[in-house]
């Protein structure tokens, strides 16, 4: 089993009434009367001490995401947060789940950035490939419902073809039309980096992540026992009703058999468990221990130290420092 820490960076002093005088957290709080400039940038290297943190005490990975407009998590881009990390040196996986494809016109961008943090971070990349919350693609982007997974079907076949195929090619997409597709660089990793999806339960993102052999990130709010319930399917037995969707392990199940294989590999499958952020409490207590004593301290190079084994040891990887969390072998938390 492999852990993520998986860090939602949201915005961390909303007025104690925000429920009453604010109908949402996302899309639509006043941004000049709720968010302080001077706080965000104190957060923001408060998260980058926690990331960093994180990868000392020997964490698998890193986890990042993207969201817009929002105080439950805005770390916007979260390829720059990642830039920051990629030049420690540390075998901890970058998983970057990720960046909304629907969003990105045109998704080369996505292929370049990603690209060039695989080969920033010594082959480290988890590229996820989320389809995004309607919050993100329509409320905050305006793309109509109706265009967002065939832009992220489209966003997903360039970037694929981008990273595999020799360029320069012409791609001729129904939102996407490139004369000449040839990115610098491509990524360390070949063919290239792990790919994982992350849903709350779409059959369509089910179908695709089976379809393709891809991890699936099943974005669990309500802990474990929810979550085995959605995958497991078992949700027939407990509410008593027949659901008209087969579970992820049913349709993962249905597709080995029909590519005549013998068995459901169960790293396939994921659970990132989201949690609020700390008390301003506990995250004081948590950066006491982190103190000056503890710091990696900067090397000639501008580099950073990685502290010696003893204090914090980790988990033994073999091969390349991607491998330990290959999403084709790794079971996360």
């Amino acid at each position: 089993m492999k852990t993520i820490w998986f860090h939602m960076q949201g915005y961390r002093d909303l007025p104690d009434d925000f429920r009453d005088r604010y109908d949402s957290i996302w899309v639509t709080p006043p941004n000049d009367e709720l968010c302080h400039s001077p706080e965000v940038a104190k957060y923001l290297h408060w998260n980058l001490d926690e990331l960093e943190m994180a990868d000392d005490l020997g964490f698998d990975g890193l986890g990042l995401n993207e969201h817009h407009q929002n105080g439950y998590g805005f770390p916007i881009s979260p390829n720059m947060i990642a830039t920051v990390l990629a030049r420690r040196k540390s075998n901890a996986a970058l998983v970057i789940l990720g960046n909304t494809l629907p969003l990105y016109n045109p998704p080369i961008r996505v292929a370049e950035e990603f690209a060039l943090l695989d080969c920033l971070s010594g082959g480290r990349l988890v590229a996820g490939f989320p389809v995004g919350s309607p919050m993100d693609t329509t409320g905050c982007y305006g793309i109509p419902p109706t265009q967002v997974r065939p832009r992220y079907h489209e966003a997903h076949d360039l970037i694929k073809q981008a990273w595999t195929r020799p360029g320069p090619f012409a791609f001729n997409g129904r939102f996407n039309k490139l004369r000449y597709v040839n990115p610098w660089p491509k990524p360390l990793q070949k063919p290239h980096p792990p790919i994982w999806l992350a849903g709350g339960g779409s059959v369509e993102t089910w179908k695709f992540a089976t379809d393709n052999d891809y991890t699936y990130s099943y974005l669990s709010f309500m802990g474990h026992k929810y979550a085995k319930v959605l995958m497991d399917g078992s949700a027939q037995l407990l509410f008593k009703v027949a659901l008209c969707r087969p579970a992820f392990w049913q349709r993962a199940r249905l597709h080995d058999q029909a590519q005549l294989r013998i068995s459901v590999e169960p790293s396939r499958r994921q659970r990132v468990q989201l949690r609020l952020q700390a008390a301003r409490s506990d995250l004081e207590a948590a950066r006491s221990r982190f103190a000056d004593g503890n710091r990696r301290k900067p090397c000639d190079c501008g580099r950073t130290n990685r502290r010696s084994s003893s204090q914090y040891p980790r988990r033994p990887s073999h091969g390349h420092p991607a491998d330990s969390i290959d999403g084709s072998r790794a079971d996360c938390i």
